[in-house]
């Protein structure tokens, strides 16, 4: 890539969001435990519950939408192969 390329492309800037998203994780983390929680479940309470919850949650809804691809997929020429409506 150039030097012209938008700062997001660049990846000295990719790495740099990486460093600064993962440092903001672990301090986020951290100052989950100096916070008092008033949980409803008992599960709740476990340290970075909240972190957890959310990449499970995630994680599932990315393998459903993998599915539902698979599933609801058409071939690349289900309206046609030339582009006209015959």
């Amino acid at each position: 890539m150039k030097d012209t390329d938008p700062w997001l492309a660049r990846p000295s800037s990719i790495r740099l969001m990486w460093w600064i998203f993962a440092g903001l994780l672990i301090v986020l983390g951290l100052a989950d435990a100096g916070v008092k929680q008033y949980n409803h479940f008992g599960v709740e309470g476990i340290f970075g519950f909240g972190a957890w919850f959310g990449f499970l949650s995630a994680f599932v809804m990315v393998i459903i939408a993998k599915v539902l691809a698979a599933l609801l997929k058409r071939p690349d020429d289900y309206y046609g192969r030339d582009g006209n409506d015959d």
